[in-house]
């Protein structure tokens, strides 16, 4: 997993969809759950250091993986 600061959530994003790509829809779900949680933890440590910006970006990707159907 790259630092925090090594990634932004829209190259995450370009990861997560390019996993995605050709597999059946429940894998594609199962890969949006995991990738929400590590979002979820990418956001947890934008909060540590303080910046809350990013912190923001970061939770909204990891709402927007959760909620994917």
């Amino acid at each position: 997993m790259q630092d925090c600061d090594e990634i932004t959530p829209s190259e995450f994003l370009k990861e997560v969809m390019y996993e995605q790509e050709g597999v059946v829809k429940s894998e594609a779900l199962n890969i949006s759950k995991q990738a929400a949680i590590k979002a979820d933890n990418y956001a947890r440590l934008a909060k540590l250091n303080g910046e809350n910006r990013m912190r923001n970006e970061w939770y909204n990707l990891a709402w927007e993986l959760r909620k994917a159907k």
